[in-house]
């Protein structure tokens, strides 16, 4: 068996790829609903710690939701593009910005750009007064500060940390993030018809600067106006999640390097200047 072997959808004819991804993201989506129920209970019995840890996993899950969406989007022509958005099925940083996107609701494609600028970098300086202090990576250091005890080196010297630290701040419902691919569950995009008409409505689209968020609901309302012509909208589906998958699912990142940025000490060094 090869794991970790996506890109081989590739060779795969576009319209024999369409079941493959209906099967995945139905897969996957089946996933983050279960992981969804078992934090809840978990957090039922006062357990915020082992909540984090599972609604870390099915934040990345969503992730990985997202990019196949992407893929769809992304139409089948642009070899490059196609290549460079399953490799963020398999990065950790990517499928965080991914779920960090869809949280927001950016003005515009250049917005966009910024924001994934501010989360791709390994290493940045911050502090309450400035540049003071030296942080890895925000989404990699959000996820495994939640699952692993470690030893680390900082500015505050070398010592352990653990998750156990957030114990004192749980965590009340699941990341946002996981309703939002619930919701596109339910609103019928994960069917053939649904990616059929998710590629038609992204077809045209001028990825730029210039795109704006209004455009991008526009779109969004033509494939789900697609899906419930066709009567493949969930019996579960209610207006709160019709509204938040128009509303909330975000601009394609296909175009996008979501990969982690080498930062050197030199690079920290000028953030002080």
């Amino acid at each position: 068996m090869k794991p970790r072997a996506l890109i081989e959808i590739l060779g795969i004819p576009p319209k024999d790829r369409i079941p493959v991804l209906v099967e995945g993201l139905n897969l996957l989506v089946e996933h983050v609903e279960t992981l969804q129920g078992t934090v809840g209970d978990l957090l039922g019995r006062s357990d915020p710690r082992g909540a984090a840890i599972l609604d870390a996993v099915a934040v990345e899950e969503a992730g990985k939701i997202l990019t196949l969406l992407d893929l769809a989007r992304a139409g089948t022509k642009d070899q490059a593009r196609l290549k460079r958005t399953l490799r963020h099925f398999y990065d950790h940083v990517a499928r965080g910005i991914y779920a960090e996107v869809a949280t927001m609701r950016p003005a515009d494609y250049a917005e966009i750009k910024e924001i994934v600028a501010y989360l791709r970098p390994g290493f940045y300086r911050d502090g309450p007064n400035g540049f003071e202090w030296v942080f890895r990576n925000r989404i990699e250091a959000h996820r495994e500060e939640r699952i692993y005890v470690d030893f680390v080196r900082d500015d505050d010297g070398i010592r352990w940390i653990t998750p156990e630290s957030g114990d004192t701040f749980p965590l009340w419902k699941a990341s946002p993030v996981t309703d939002l691919v619930v919701a596109l569950r339910r609103s019928g995009l994960f069917t053939a018809a649904g990616l059929e008409a998710t590629a038609a409505a992204w077809q045209d689209a001028d990825i730029a600067d210039t795109l704006h968020w209004q455009d991008v609901r526009e779109r969004n309302v033509e494939a789900h106006d697609a899906v419930g012509e066709a009567g493949l909208q969930d019996e579960q589906l209610t207006e709160r999640d019709l509204a938040m998958a128009v509303e909330q699912w975000s601009f394609p990142l296909f175009d996008l390097d979501l990969r982690k940025r080498h930062v050197d000490e030199d690079e920290l060094d000028e953030q002080l200047r």
